[in-house]
């Protein structure tokens, strides 16, 4: 077999999945403070959302939050050796 050649994977062979950090009850949280985050600064009147800073602030921090959620992995819990999410 030349170096460059993927060897073939055995059926006993376990397959490797990207490290889940994030429990469920903490996706279900930072799925809705991320949407809130991202919606806020548009529909509502808040003096807080004047400034441009701050709307896109939020929307990136919802944005990342909603991500975090989705893909079930926080690199900041992964840096400090946090999980929230029962190991299988």
């Amino acid at each position: 077999m030349y170096v460059n050649e993927i060897a073939p994977r055995s059926p006993a062979e376990p397959q490797r999945s990207v490290m889940q950090n994030v429990g469920t009850p903490d996706r279900i949280i930072r799925l809705v403070l991320g949407a809130l985050l991202i919606i806020a600064p548009f529909v509502t009147g808040w003096p807080l959302f004047a400034s441009a800073i701050m709307v896109w602030g939020s929307v990136v921090v919802g944005a990342v939050l909603v991500a975090t959620a989705v893909f079930s992995f926080c690199p900041i819990y992964a840096a400090l050796g946090l999980r929230t999410r029962p190991r299988s």
